[in-house]
């Protein structure tokens, strides 16, 4: 196995199963977090089921293996592309947000998912140990705010995607208080 990277919670591998990389995540042992791996299997399988995340593939009580996702982080991707292709990609992650927050799972992270973002072959969200079930998720908010952060609305400016700060605030507004189709379709209307 390749040590890939350490998190707060855990350490996470790569390794080869039947020809196939794989992503194995072992809970820190010095982690105060109580079933993260447990947790994390239980939504990554749900989310699944949408077609969202890693593709989950076995788990015991302390470790999960998955599908691993070759790829780019969110913000290296925005870089190395046109704005057709960016676009295409934030119309994705919003569309896998509106998702999450139809069946009430708040992912969290996606006002900054600097690294919980991969884009390679498809559009996939990693990391689910902070996944919860919520009455108001924030999944399409939160990710409306990093839209419009200085750095990567910044980022966006630079291949010619503006977005109206302002306008976009008060779009996620109206969408809060009814989390509906109607007012989803304005959010994306505003990155075509």
């Amino acid at each position: 196995m390749e040590f890939l990277a350490k998190g707060k919670r855990g350490f996470v591998y790569v390794k080869e199963i039947n020809g196939k990389k794989v992503v194995v995540k072992r809970e820190n042992p010095e982690s105060k977090a109580i079933n993260r791996i447990g947790h994390e299997a239980k939504f990554l399988q749900e989310v699944n089921e949408l077609g969202i995340g890693p593709k989950y593939i076995s788990h015991t009580e302390d470790e999960l293996v998955m599908e691993f996702i070759e790829g780019k982080v969110i913000e290296e991707f925005v870089k190395e592309n046109d704005k057709k292709d960016v676009v295409k990609v934030l119309i994705e992650v919003l569309e896998q947000c509106f998702k999450l927050d139809e069946i009430k799972i708040s992912k969290e992270e996606m006002h900054h998912p600097y690294k919980h973002v991969i884009i390679g072959e498809k559009v996939v969200m990693i990391d689910w140990e902070r996944a919860h079930k919520t009455l108001k998720p924030s999944n399409v908010t939160q990710f409306c705010q990093y839209l419009t952060s200085t750095k990567f609305g910044g980022l966006l400016k630079e291949k010619r995607i503006d977005i109206d700060k302002d306008e976009m605030i008060g779009l996620t507004k109206d969408y809060r208080i009814n989390m509906d189709k109607e007012k989803f379709d304005k959010i994306i209307g505003v990155l075509k």
